[in-house]
């Protein structure tokens, strides 16, 4: 799944990206597979336990029984140690400000489980942004690409709303293509479930209506260059900056080809829909995302 995320990194950040990712399966599927996403309480303290690593001063033993939850600070710890290592202060100020907003988006999540309330489509779409956890993972881009970007476009709007344009497009297409399961197993913080419910529609429509959002999310990344340019040219930056960026911004557009991973992978598969390949047979849902919307 990281090779295709980050098709042009060297070999040691790649294997970086790839231990990351695989850390959050992981740590996901606490929430996802167990009690611990189930009630306030539960979900915050197991995210305090991983977020002392941060400070340097981990607390001894395990929250609610998890042994294993030690391994994942320790993994946590190692994947922080060689992050820093090649981050600058100010990139790494913000990788830990979007680990610590997918932490709390996490909680964010339980609570809404707990008393069973379903967001509105706004709120999900912000709260998925944290909880995917793309941005976190798209922090890495300009290490993969070998590139810097100017601190100056770090702060500014554009930056933003391309970040959260890459953050919208992972999180919805893992939605269309884990919808099954999800639905399954009674969870609702799904882009597809979340439209269904408030609109009031059938599941397939619903995927259609995502599989339009991930488009213009798309079209958005993909026509970015011409105010990318403008930026650059009220901005001043050098030519070598502005070519970074544009660098950058294909990076968060090539990021979206993970989704080749899910269709040949069990991780999203049912029992319904698990005995024709590899990956199952792909659910109604995920023949409408296929069918419908090239990635």
């Amino acid at each position: 799944m990281a090779a295709l995320a980050y098709p042009r990194a060297d070999l040691s950040t790649l294997s970086l990206a790839a231990d990351w990712t695989a850390w959050f399966f992981h740590f996901d599927d606490y929430f996802d597979e167990g009690p611990l996403g189930t009630a306030e309480h539960r979900a915050r303290q197991t995210v305090d336990f991983i977020r002392d690593a941060l400070a340097g001063h981990p607390r001894d033993g395990a929250p609610h029984g998890e042994q294993s939850l030690l391994r994942t600070r320790e993994a946590f710890a190692d994947l922080m140690a060689r992050t820093r290592a090649i981050m600058t202060d100010w990139q790494s100020r913000m990788f830990v400000f979007h680990l610590e907003s997918y932490f709390k988006a996490l909680v964010t999540e339980a609570v809404n489980r707990e008393h069973d309330a379903i967001p509105d489509v706004r709120s999900y779409c912000v709260l998925r942004r944290d909880t995917g956890p793309a941005r976190p993972l798209l922090d890495l881009v300009e290490h993969t690409e070998g590139i810097r970007l100017p601190q100056s476009f770090h702060g500014s709007a554009l930056f933003g709303r391309l970040m959260d344009a890459a953050a919208d497009v992972a999180g919805w297409i893992n939605d269309v293509f884990s919808v099954s399961k999800e639905q399954d197993r009674g969870e609702f913080h799904n882009l597809v479930l979340v439209l269904a419910h408030a609109v009031e529609i059938d599941l397939v429509t619903a995927v259609r209506l995502a599989i339009i959002k991930i488009g213009e999310g798309l079209r958005f990344l993909d026509g970015a260059t011409p105010e990318v340019d403008e930026w650059c040219l009220a901005a001043g930056v050098s030519e070598a900056e502005r070519l970074a960026i544009q660098c950058w911004v294909r990076g968060l557009r090539d990021f979206q080809n993970h989704a080749d991973w899910y269709v040949d992978h069990a991780r999203y598969a049912t029992s319904q829909h698990s005995h024709d390949s590899p990956g199952g047979s792909p659910s109604p849902a995920v023949q409408a995302l296929l069918s419908s919307a090239p990635i």
